[in-house]
């Protein structure tokens, strides 16, 4: 299933994951990882998540991949389509974010 909402996206159903094609290639190639890539292994071993105040939208979860710590963003989509997780972005993650995550457990 292809999700269309104005920009070619990818769809991992079996995930339940969308992401915008053109800002997934960005990503990799100024960060070293498609945004896919970085959600698989951040999933698969979350440290924890928070929501900025500045994006209530938005889920950022946050994960170490390689030795380094990344946060990724996200927004959980429910239409009539399905449930899904949009993926907005990732960066290596700040101290203050780790720290913030780790604090919650």
């Amino acid at each position: 299933m292809i999700h269309l909402r104005g920009a070619e996206m990818g769809f991992d159903e079996e995930n339940g994951l969308e992401w915008d094609d053109a800002k997934s290639a960005l990503c990799k190639k100024r960060r070293g990882y498609t945004l896919e890539e970085m959600a698989e292994r951040i999933f698969a071993d979350p440290l924890g998540e928070y929501t900025h105040r500045n994006y209530p939208d938005q889920i950022r979860i946050i994960g170490a991949v390689n030795g380094k710590f990344y946060t990724l963003a996200f927004e959980e989509i429910d239409d009539e389509i399905g449930y899904f997780k949009h993926l907005v972005t990732y960066w290596e993650a700040e101290s203050w974010e780790v720290k913030a995550v780790k604090n919650q457990k």
